[in-house]
């Protein structure tokens, strides 16, 4: 309290030349007297109202170091920080020229100390270059270097065209924090002169082309096992005329031959429907096998047609 009091012995001391006249004078004497009393009942936002006032009035380093010691207390550690050094940096007075030199080297100690308690954030965009950031809704160049940041909880939103990314980070006494906002990747562009091909309704559907193949294959099977049964039988029916022929002689035959005549009557019907018919299926099948292989498949402007 005692140090508040003599700001104000200091006010009502300082000349003409650093106040406008009496009354401004006075008030800042006023505004400095009300803001001390607050700060020593603990009532820091009231008391860096009162002093900020005084400070805009008269900018001397004792009532810039109590607003900065308001900050501080406030948990406004950044501006507090930018506080105690404008301070540093202010012209003494004539006037209380050991109070008011006390106030700065006050300020140094406590820039000194609150530089290594002020939070760092590091911000890294991933997936895009040009975007727009923003802190706590502040708009902010890309950050080469963490950024000094009170403690707490901040919002962090990069912006690229449309797509908005956010993250909330809680920053610590003395910490640095890291927070990626990572955009996904746009698609490619298209080419321009180049339309997507398209199929035209003249194309065969694909169930169509499966059912085919389908079929192709039943009719091979079944062709083939009737050419194998052919061929057998074929070779049955050359062996039972090779007996006839050995067993009958100026046109006689033995006994037996009545027997094997029937059985070369049975067969050659069935060798002839066996190698006819499995010739026909062993070639419907291949035909239906490779006729979507000789799809003519050919584009015309903007457009897809398929021609057998």
């Amino acid at each position: 309290m005692k140090a508040f009091i003599a700001i104000a012995l200091l006010l009502s001391c300082v000349s003409s030349r650093a106040l406008a006249d009496e009354d401004d004078r006075a008030r800042a004497r006023e505004l400095a007297d009300e803001g001390g009393v607050l700060y020593q009942d603990g009532r820091y936002a009231e008391a860096l109202d009162k002093l900020d006032k005084a400070y805009a009035i008269l900018k001397v380093p004792t009532i810039g170091y109590w607003s900065a010691r308001s900050l501080e207390a406030l948990g406004r550690w950044v501006s507090a920080a930018e506080r105690y050094r404008e301070v540093h940096g202010l012209t003494v007075p004539d006037v209380g020229t050991e109070l008011h030199t006390k106030a700065q080297a006050e300020a140094a100690e406590a820039l000194a100390a609150l530089e290594q308690r002020i939070p760092r954030l590091r911000i890294v965009v991933v997936g895009a270059e040009q975007v727009s950031l923003s802190v706590d809704g502040v708009a902010i160049a890309t950050p080469s270097q963490p950024l000094r940041l009170d403690p707490g909880t901040h919002r962090v939103v990069a912006v690229r065209d449309r797509d908005r990314v956010e993250k909330t980070v809680t920053l610590e006494e003395g910490r640095e924090a890291r927070v990626e906002l990572t955009f996904i990747a746009p698609p490619p562009p298209r080419q321009k002169g180049k339309p997507r091909p398209t199929r035209s309704v003249t194309a065969e559907p694909e169930r169509e082309s499966s059912t085919l193949q389908t079929a192709a294959y039943v009719s091979l099977g079944v062709g083939g096992a009737l050419l194998v049964a052919g061929a057998a039988t074929g070779i049955a029916l050359l062996v039972e005329n090779a007996r006839l022929e050995s067993h009958c002689i100026d046109a006689e035959c033995s006994s037996t031959i009545p027997g094997d005549v029937r059985t070369y009557n049975v067969l050659r019907p069935i060798t002839t429907v066996g190698l006819t018919v499995g010739a026909a299926g062993v070639a419907l099948g291949l035909i239906l096998l490779f006729v979507p292989e000789q799809e003519n498949v050919s584009f015309g402007p903007g457009e897809l047609r398929v021609a057998f």
